[in-house]
């Protein structure tokens, strides 16, 4: 009986997606009466940080988190259908062009940028190629197959370009961690790039709450381009955006951004940003394939419009300032300028299988 499991695990945050590449690898498990076998997808990357697209960055950070989630969880949901998870010792298998390994007894700890040092029950690994010449691809730390608020939850750090062989060579490496569960759960993905080649984007941090007292999700997000000259203060370059999301359809979502010299703000620059705040639903331009795809309006400053009947269909402006005033203030520790700048995102061994 056949088994797949898909890993969406591509930059999404200012980012486009082309699916570009696929590989198959099947393996045997002596163990067990099924056949495990592994499809990977992942693409090329491409910046769409423009000043035309000045609200991309709320459907590509929401696209991201989803792409993210459900990758993880079919993961872990197929490695578990295959049965590999009631192994009780490490179980290598080598097909094509990867090696896989799940380790049932890893116990052992992983030192993470978002959550530091943290302890998990098991581990699953990828490597391009096989023997002493095979590079490291893909680790996965978790506790639960099934629960997330499980211990430590979840951890996945994964290399693009070893999917993709067009990506930067300087071998960079994303990392995502899950702890909560999906109901009231956190996640927080870093990466210091660029991921591809003439990247726009030098490194990037998004995290993601979800509150079910409140039905929401809210969503932070902080990066630093490549070309930092664009402001004209002499220090780099910073990108914020915060939004949140009503937790049922249509989505109901505003949100707040900002690019400044040296500074979390919601300027552009030393010019007030007239855009924020914005508001967006999927049932608003749900055909268009450009920037005005879920776009309601921008320009927002009171939570008394007309395209907010009541005035609380939408999260109110004051909850989105709070929520980027929490970067842009120092309370929030994972989204700061210094937390950006010395992101160090790596794999936790690069030894050969």
């Amino acid at each position: 009986m056949n088994r797949y499991i898909l890993i969406s695990l591509a930059l999404f945050f200012l980012v486009s997606l082309d699916w570009a590449w696929k590989e198959t690898i099947s393996k045997y498990s002596p163990r067990s009466n099924k056949h495990f076998e592994f499809q990977v997808q992942l693409g090329t990357v491409k910046p769409v940080f423009a000043a035309s697209s000045n609200w991309d960055g709320v459907r590509d950070v929401a696209k991201f988190t989803k792409d993210i989630v459900k990758g993880i969880d079919t993961l872990l949901s197929q490695l578990a259908t295959s049965a590999v998870l009631n192994q009780t010792t490490t179980v290598t298998s080598v097909n094509g062009n990867y090696t896989l390994r799940y380790t049932p007894n890893f116990n052992s700890s992983v030192t993470s940028t978002a959550l530091g040092s943290k302890t998990y029950k098991s581990s699953f690994e990828i490597w391009l190629g096989s023997g002493s010449s095979a590079t490291k691809a893909l680790e996965l730390y978790f506790d639960s197959s099934t629960d997330k608020s499980v211990g430590s939850g979840v951890l996945a750090i994964w290399q693009p370009n070893r999917f993709d062989t067009t990506l930067n060579s300087a071998n960079r490496q994303i990392e995502c961690a899950m702890t909560g569960g999906s109901t009231n759960g956190t996640m927080i993905c870093s990466w210091n790039g660029p991921i591809e080649a003439s990247g726009g984007i030098q490194a990037g941090r998004i995290k993601v709450t979800a509150s079910a007292s409140a039905g929401t999700i809210s969503y932070k997000a902080l990066a630093t381009p490549v070309t930092t000259t664009t402001c004209t203060g002499g220090n780099s370059d910073y990108y914020a955006i915060a939004f949140i999301t009503k937790n049922v359809t249509p989505f109901y979502s505003t949100a707040k951004y900002g690019f400044n010299d040296g500074a979390i703000a919601s300027t552009l620059c030393t010019t007030a940003n007239s855009n924020n705040n914005a508001y967006f639903n999927i049932t608003s331009n749900p055909t268009a394939t450009g920037s005005s795809k879920y776009f309601v309006t921008d320009g927002v400053t009171s939570d008394t419009n007309s395209f907010n009947t009541g005035g609380n269909l939408y999260p109110s402006v004051a909850s989105v300032d709070s929520l980027f005033s929490e970067m842009s203030g120092g309370s929030d520790t994972d989204l700061t300028i210094a937390k950006l700048t010395a992101l160090s995102v790596a794999f936790r061994s690069t030894v050969a299988p």
